[in-house]
């Protein structure tokens, strides 16, 4: 599966490459601008549950295995879903010059909204909204060897499942912006003429309102990310207040709201090349305190989720993490990237291990166990209360 959705990362940058020249290596990735349905992550537009745990995302024959755990809520419409993602989403770029055909092969970490690793892995809440500027390079001599020539730059709304919805500006609908003299003018952001109004087009109908206007960021070292203020505004009136791309509260047509807090939080992850912080804390519309700890010492280090149940007494949650080795349904064993990836040049020297979740764990004693394939890719999971049941994903 996992070396389809790569070929079909490279048949999409075969067609972008005709607009890029240089000399130089330089770098391309499905992920600028826009991205491409076939290789979105999560579970995009177009994509369907197949039951309570994982979507399919008819686009690329993806699944996207997510666990719920907790939902926050009360009166009204306002509420989000604390879940645990399992799937990495793989992502190469490819060199169009240089000393090797590709740069370092990892997994996207788009779906890691607010978790425990910064890997691919883990606890997702509300999400994030960040801006992104894809580019199309030219060559500039030795000294400037390529430089944005021209730029798009997109409001990307990413939730707390991984999906990503691409939001395009309505002064210019979303129209390529050239960089004027880009050889003799080294910048770092330029005006587009974007403005502040965003919406998104794919049918779900998000509109993004930003404090300032939205611009145009130098691509070079970072991909463009960078992080927005503004209004996430929803169909059915719920709204999101963002702060430095972080959701700080939501609230629905009715005033009822959610607050967000992150104190000591933790860093996540959102692409390669930006990350936001984790809710520590959550307030429901009724009052209710949701506390996060990211690495609980009672627990072993494990991430738990500790709310109100009847009567005020305390509920808890517990998701347990291990290196990959250690979860490795029969018959996979730990692999090097390269070995992963063949004919790739990547490096020889360690395996793949990130840290996965080998179980979660409910207040009423049911408990549910995990295990991967040498992708780091669900390939196993075991419900141990009542009737044993076993479910299991093989790779296409």
């Amino acid at each position: 599966m996992r070396m389809l959705l790569y070929k079909l990362a490279w048949m999409l940058l075969l067609v972008a490459a005709p607009g890029i020249q240089s000399t130089y290596a330089q770098r391309i990735s499905a992920f600028d601008g826009a991205t491409p349905a076939g290789i979105a992550p999560g579970t995009p537009a177009g994509s369907y549950p197949l039951s309570g745990f994982e979507h399919y995302n008819p686009f690329n024959g993806g699944f996207a295995p997510v666990l719920p755990l907790y939902h926050v809520g009360g009166r009204g419409e306002a509420g989000i879903d604390l879940v645990w993602n399992f799937q990495p989403n793989w992502a190469a770029y490819k060199q169009l010059a240089g000393s090797s055909a590709f740069l370092a092969i990892d997994p996207y970490p788009s779906n890691n909204i607010a978790g425990v690793n910064s890997n691919a892995f883990g606890l997702g809440s509300a999400g994030a909204v960040y801006a992104r500027t894809g580019a199309s390079n030219t060559s500039c001599g030795t000294y400037y060897p390529t430089t944005p020539a021209s730029t798009v730059t997109r409001i990307i709304y990413v939730t707390g499942t991984g999906t990503e919805v691409d939001l395009i500006d309505q002064q210019t609908n979303g129209a390529v912006y050239t960089v004027p003299n880009p050889c003799s003018t080294q910048w770092t952001t330029a005006n587009a003429g974007r403005g502040t109004a965003f919406q998104s087009v794919d049918g779900s109908k998000l509109q993004f309102t930003a404090d300032t206007a939205v611009l145009e960021k130098n691509p070079a070292g970072n991909q463009g990310s960078a992080a927005v203020s503004g209004y996430l505004r929803f169909s059915n009136g719920i709204t999101y207040r963002i702060d430095n791309s972080n959701v700080s509260w939501i609230k629905d047509r009715n005033g009822n709201m959610i607050t967000l807090s992150y104190a000591s939080a933790p860093l996540v992850s959102v692409n390669w090349y930006f990350s936001v912080y984790a809710p520590t804390q959550i307030t429901d519309p009724n009052g209710r305190v949701i506390r996060i700890n990211y690495n609980d010492s009672s627990c072993g280090g494990c991430a738990t989720i500790a709310y109100p149940g009847a009567g005020g007494a305390t509920r808890v949650i517990q998701v347990g993490t291990t290196g990959l080795g250690n979860a490795l349904r029969s018959g996979y064993a730990l692999a090097t990237i390269d070995q992963l990836f063949p004919g790739t040049g990547q490096p020889t020297s360690y395996n793949y291990t990130p840290a996965v979740a080998n179980y979660a764990q409910f207040p009423d004693g049911s408990r549910f166990s995990f295990q991967y394939n040498s992708y780091g890719e669900l390939a196993r999971d075991a419900s141990h209360r009542g009737s044993h049941g076993v479910r299991l994903w093989r790779r296409a």
